[in-house]
């Protein structure tokens, strides 16, 4: 396998981090990365390079083109031998930004790319190693297939609160659907921001393997409440029109979100593991099966009551999927925020 060219940078002016920059934008450019994204990671230079100015009395950027099993990418790593960050959970807080510096911060950072890992003190309690991953998104994901499976959901904010503090999200890309239900800690505004923080970094890295996701989501909400989350996703193979796909399914879940499978024909075994994203998360586990042409998931918050069956609802069997969605929220639903997402087979 061919060794990634190592491209290095020392930053210690703004001259130098527009050195940096340049040096990027070539790379990104050669990755075929659109104009958008490299704006983005222009942006990740010049935090990076700025908090190696005023911070750390200078430093090195250094920017690899990767190739990860057929998908390629760009690693950007800032080096230096400063005092170290004293709070890293603080570092990467939304809002929190270093002085003077573009109020970016690495919470940001860590929206704009796939990865991100902070390793301070390197070494005799000193030096800061930042390393940022960006791959470059397939343009199928532009192309959506026919989706075999019906979606729908419902949410709803607590009687006594102005705003909701669940959110979900279900995003299509060519041969997959990501579903995503999430519940921010407690009821009310707070609860919200946390919700839509986690929404919103699952939403630009949906692609991403689910433990990147779950990893990217911590540190966004590491400066919120944090959330509970289980995210579900679904892939199918294209083949010829007569013949059914065949779709599988993966599950990760952290906290108490409750995904219930009606009509298998055998056992889902998935684990979900106690914590909350953002503030003492362990990682999810994640597990994949066959879906079945029969099988009906719901997957909802603990705003809904969990002794229930399917069978208990026989009207549903004939409803439009979202209709079946607002039913059981309004059927289930207790006082609190409440979100159901509901998928089948299309008929």
């Amino acid at each position: 396998m061919e060794t990634p060219t190592v491209n290095s940078v020392e930053v210690r002016s703004q001259w130098d981090l527009r050195n940096a920059k340049l040096l990027a934008e070539q790379v990104a450019t050669e990755l075929a990365f659109g104009p958008q994204e490299r704006d983005e990671i222009a942006i990740v230079i010049s935090e990076l390079g700025t908090n190696l100015v005023k911070h750390a009395g200078g430093g090195f950027i250094l920017v690899t083109p990767l190739s990860d099993n057929g998908q390629k990418g760009i690693k950007i790593e800032s080096v230096d031998d400063g005092p170290g960050i004293a709070d890293i959970a603080k570092a990467v807080t939304d809002g929190f930004s270093s002085s003077n510096s573009l109020g970016v911060g690495l919470g940001a950072i860590n929206r704009l790319m796939d990865k991100q890992e902070i390793i301070s003190p390197i070494e005799d309690g000193r030096g800061t190693k930042i390393i940022c991953i960006r791959y470059v998104r397939c343009k199928d994901h532009l192309t959506v297939s026919r989706c075999p499976l019906e979606l729908g959901a419902a949410t709803r904010n607590h009687p006594l609160a102005e705003v909701n503090g669940d959110a979900f999200l279900i995003k299509n890309a060519a041969t997959s659907v990501t579903l995503a239900v999430i519940d921010g800690l407690g009821h009310g505004e707070y609860a919200r921001q946390a919700a839509w923080t986690a929404r919103e970094y699952i939403e630009k890295h949906y692609d991403q393997p689910l433990d990147s996701v779950f990893s990217g989501t911590g540190i966004s909400c590491s400066g919120t409440r944090g959330v509970v989350l289980a995210i579900v996703r679904f892939t199918w193979d294209i083949l010829p029109a007569q013949k059914p796909p065949i779709i599988k399914f993966t599950h990760a879940s952290v906290g108490n979100i409750e995904c219930k499978f009606f009509g298998n024909p055998y056992p889902i075994p998935i684990v979900v593991r106690r914590g909350v994203v953002g503030v003492n998360a362990p990682k999810p586990v994640l597990s994949s099966h066959i879906w079945d042409p029969e099988m009906i998931l719901v997957m909802h918050s603990d705003g809904l009551r969990t002794n229930w069956r399917w069978s208990d609802f026989p009207e549903l069997a004939d409803m439009e999927i979202n209709r079946v969605a607002a039913t059981l929220l309004h059927r289930l639903a207790k006082e609190d925020d409440a979100t159901v997402v509901v998928v089948r087979t299309k008929k």
